[in-house]
């Protein structure tokens, strides 16, 4: 576009997750004008999968930050649930190990007014989304549109249109699934784990991290006791001990080769009207957690398991019980506590668990990916996902993925003002480059540390056999028991905090090793 025009170039992102999301807020909050920025979602609509997603905690130097710069924090902190911060250890025969719950004893109206600001509170995925597309609707007028639903990317054809003059972008050509077409200079790739925007920066594929998984849903019951109706995970759960356990929070237990974990989210949209018609009918709310559990149950198996193994694991023809079944028996019956695999027999019969693995993006994919670019492919970036894919065991994915777009706001917005103020005597292409160079450089630290922790304590939570490591459940609990009291992994054996182990998860990592 013409350097004579109040903003230099057109921002097409490619994914409506929080990456996306957050760096269209920024930008629009910036000053970048509706009319050059688009974020384009293959979903056809926020309802098409509202309630997808677990829930997570964002922090004050990452998640936080990029919500304050957009002026979402407080938004965020009126929706987030300190209390969501509680979790214990478990063993698998039911023991607690080692607790935070510093809200236990609490009433609602006094955690209310507890200060969010020292805490990580808790937010749903659907939530958070929810929060974002209202920031964007906030920022642009009626008649204006920023994201567009339904657009799945098929592949970028970069530089379809060469720059008029030195101080001019070129123009990149992204092709959607439907057969549509859209131009523009800056191209973010916020398009996950299987990004086809990072395919023209890097041939490399995610790998898998040795840990499969199966997600299944725990819809709280009413039940009667002698104080009236209230909420049960388990409707023959009399004393509330899984209850207990999860509480506002979650719990994991280990046994060594399996890990369970469960975690509350806020009530399902069906509980939600259900107590919204009992309050208008001035009705008695029942006493307890109304929110649904995720239920993760994770074993470390070689990759080719799942196919080699399917009597023993979900399949398509399955019915939702049959699963749910397939799934408990991932927890060996005489090895766990049978309360803790009834959380898995009586899972939502609305939803089938599936087994999935958990696949990562190599260190030295997302290390190289930005000094790989040839001049055709200025403008070209990846940021969340997208760029490095990480396991959940550190709680650090959807962080970094937001602080990666409070950076590139800064870069894109810097290149900006460079080329507005240099009155068309630059070269654009070249203060770009240098510009997501900058922004590679300030990342990469961070999200190699993500990847290192991440991956550290997937194998705390799920010991290999073959790297010598033990397997005993008592063994793997102390360690993660030490590890979340102290904030950090243990030490080595030469009592260095940050020794031999977590090199090791980082160099597994950037090989990208299939067990």
């Amino acid at each position: 576009m013409s350097r004579f025009s109040p903003f230099p170039f057109h921002i097409a992102i490619s994914g409506g997750g929080p990456a996306g999301l957050t760096l269209a807020n920024l930008l629009l909050a910036k000053g970048v004008p509706a009319s050059h920025l688009r974020v384009y979602e293959l979903e056809a609509s926020f309802d098409a999968r509202r309630w997808a997603g677990g829930t997570l905690d964002l922090h004050p130097g990452s998640g936080q930050r990029g919500l304050k710069e957009a002026g979402l924090l407080q938004r965020f902190f009126e929706l987030g649930r300190v209390a969501g911060e509680e979790v214990r250890a478990v063993s698998h025969t039911g023991q607690v190990a080692w607790e935070h719950a510093p809200f236990v004893g609490m009433t609602q109206e006094e955690i209310s007014k507890v200060n969010a600001e020292e805490h990580n509170p808790e937010i749903d995925r659907g939530d958070l989304r929810a929060m974002l597309l209202e920031g964007i609707a906030k920022r642009i007028g009626k008649d204006e549109e920023v994201v567009v639903w339904g657009k799945k990317l098929s592949s970028v054809e970069p530089r379809t249109a060469a720059a008029q003059t030195p101080a001019d972008l070129p123009f990149h050509t992204l092709h959607f699934a439907d057969g549509s077409k859209a131009k523009a200079n800056i191209v973010v790739g916020a398009d996950g784990i299987w990004s086809k925007v990072r395919r023209l920066l890097s041939e490399a594929e995610p790998v898998y991290n040795g840990v499969t998984w199966a997600e299944s849903l725990l819809v709280p019951r009413i039940v009667q006791d002698e104080d009236g109706p209230r909420w049960r995970l388990l409707q023959n759960d009399a004393e509330g001990f899984v209850d207990s356990l999860v509480g506002a929070g979650l719990c994991f237990s280990v046994g060594g080769t399996e890990v369970l974990v469960i975690q509350r989210n806020n009530p399902s949209a069906e509980t939600r009207d259900y107590l919204a018609n009992l309050r208008a009918a001035g009705q008695e709310i029942p006493r307890g957690d109304a929110g649904l559990c995720r239920i993760h149950t994770m074993v470390r198996q070689p990759y080719d398991w799942i196919d080699a193994n399917k009597t023993q694991v979900p399949q398509e023809e399955d019915d939702v019980q049959t699963s749910l079944n397939k799934v408990a028996s991932l927890l060996p019956e005489d090895k766990w506590d049978a309360r803790l695999r009834s959380i898995l027999l009586q899972g939502d019969v609305n939803h089938k668990p599936v087994l999935r693995r958990f696949m990562i993006t190599p260190l030295d994919v997302a290390g190289g990916i930005d000094f790989n670019q040839d001049d055709s492919k200025t403008g070209i970036v990846v940021i969340g996902d997208a760029r490095l894919a990480i396991s959940p065991f550190a709680g650090e994915g959807v962080n970094k993925a937001m602080a990666d777009s409070a950076d590139l706001c800064d870069a894109l917005l810097s290149v900006s003002s460079t080329l507005q103020s240099q009155g068309g005597q630059t070269n654009a292409s070249h203060v770009l480059q240098t510009a997501l160079r900058e922004f590679h450089e300030r990342i990469l630290p961070r999200n190699q540390e993500a990847a290192e922790i991440s991956e550290f304590n997937a194998r705390m939570f799920l010991p290999s056999a073959k790297e010598g490591k033990s397997t005993d459940p008592k063994e793997v609990l102390q360690q993660l028991s030490a590890s979340f009291a102290s904030r950090g992994p243990p030490p080595d054996d030469a009592g260095n905090p940050d020794g031999e182990a977590k090199k090791a998860a980082f160099q597994w990592s950037k090989d990208g090793i299939r067990q």
